[in-house]
Order: structure tokens, then sequence, then C-alpha cells
């Protein structure tokens, strides 16, 4: 079993949109998809959420985000790299100011 199985059997029992739970089950694989850019999209996700440590498969294994995949939402490693490290430094900042002054 899989996180795609998994992931999209939760989001049909949650009643998700079938898109949505399309987009799961093929995020590993969007050109599998009839959305691939969906699938895409989630697969973005999921590999940023494992660098960031949040959740685990179990592997301890982050996968390289794929630039086959990202053509599906028009980007490139370095926009999601820099996307990211531009949203990192806007959270620490806020973070830090709610301490500080908090």
């Amino acid at each position: 079993m899989t996180d795609s199985v998994i992931g999209a059997r939760l989001a049909a029992h949650w009643k998700m949109p079938e898109s949505l739970v399309e987009a799961i089950e093929f995020h590993h694989e969007p050109e599998l998809s009839s959305n691939p850019k969906l699938a895409a999209v989630v697969n973005v996700a999921d590999v940023m959420a494992r660098r960031f440590g949040i959740g685990d498969c179990g592997d301890n294994v982050v996968p390289d985000l794929q630039p086959q995949i990202l053509s599906h939402v028009g980007m490139q490693v370095e926009d999601v790299e820099n996307l990211f490290t531009t949203t990192i430094i806007a959270e620490l900042e806020a973070a830090s100011s709610e301490f500080v002054t908090g």
C-alpha cells in the first residue's frame, strides 16, 4: 500500500471532489491523471512537506522535485525552491515578531 492509495482512499472517504481524489492517487505520475496539473501540485506539496519534515513515509527519503512533473504547472525546480525559501523566511520573520512582541 502506498501513500497515493491511502491518500486517495481517505480523500474519497471524506467525500472530497473526485478530481482531488484522482490527483492524490496519481501525484507520483501526473501524466496518468485526467488533470495532470492538479496531480503535479499535489506532488510538489508532497515533496516540500517531506523536505520540511512534515509527515513521514517511513523511509526518510526526500525525493527531488522532478522537472517533467513541474512542467505540468509551468515551473522549474528553481522557481519552487525560490518560492519556498521566500515563504520560509516570511514565516520565520512572522514567528520571531510574535515572539518578541508576544
